[in-house]
């Protein structure tokens, strides 16, 4: 999945849009949460994807202000458990990176 999105929620949250491939072809769905990882994992439970977080991490790259974040996630989705890494100069997309890679490894 490469196609996703995050915004503010109307009640201070977020919101978070995408179009996983559950299998049956991509449709888009969308789920809300006190951030973008809550949110992210609420659109994935509409779409029929499980998954809970066991572990997340986040840190700059570099110690100066225009470094790159990198973000680090284990989670489970259907009784396996992997780990993946998001990059991105967002801190926000480097941990939604990294959990749809985590997620995408174990399906």
């Amino acid at each position: 999945m490469t196609d996703w999105r995050v915004s503010a929620a109307p009640d201070g949250g977020h919101r978070f849009v995408c179009g996983p491939d559950t299998g049956d072809g991509v449709r888009e769905a969308e789920g809300e949460g006190s951030g973008p990882l809550p949110a992210c994992v609420a659109a994935l439970s509409r779409a029929g994807i499980d998954v809970t977080i066991l572990d997340f991490r986040e840190h700059a790259t570099r110690g100066d202000g225009d470094s790159e974040a990198v973000a680090y996630v284990e989670c489970r989705s259907g009784g396996v458990t992997a780990w993946d890494v998001g990059l991105d100069a967002s801190g926000q997309a480097a941990s939604v990176r990294a959990l749809l890679a985590a997620v995408h490894r174990v399906r």
